[in-house]
């Protein structure tokens, strides 16, 4: 009967390395436990829309307006200063405006002032991209 015999060199070669690599794992899993101990995640797509009067002129009232893929129209409406840009955001300042689509879809937007509109246009919005969904664990 032969004896298969392992160096001693090569032996403890093969233990420190395993070794190492145990209190590697061991180590990696305790740090991201402790540093996500107690903490949850949330994320949230918005889009911010945008009219900026050039001429600086006068104080007014603007409306924003989004129009979906079925057509139905949502508004918001600002008080834009004298030369400052105004934003609105999509979907946060428009109160009507309950879910949308799961996936991305387009969007048309335009901002009234003083009767006419004065910027427009369109965007995607959507919960995900399609195929990108990720389900709740």
């Amino acid at each position: 009967m032969h004896r298969y015999l392992i160096p001693r060199g090569l032996f403890a070669l093969a233990c420190t390395t395993l070794l190492l690599a145990l209190m590697w794992v061991t180590y990696g899993q305790r740090k991201r436990d402790q540093s996500s101990a107690g903490w949850l995640q949330s994320q949230v797509s918005f889009v911010q829309l945008g009219a900026w009067d050039r001429s600086g002129g006068r104080p007014h009232q603007v409306t924003f307006v989004v129009t979906s893929p079925d057509g139905k129209q949502y508004r918001s409406d600002k008080y834009a200063a004298a030369g400052e840009w105004v934003y609105a955001l999509f979907p946060d300042d428009f109160k009507t405006f309950y879910g949308g689509s799961s996936v991305y879809s387009n969007y048309s937007w335009k901002c009234i002032a003083e009767g006419r509109v004065v910027v427009s246009g369109q965007f995607e919005f959507g919960a995900c991209r399609s195929n990108t969904c990720s389900t709740p664990r």
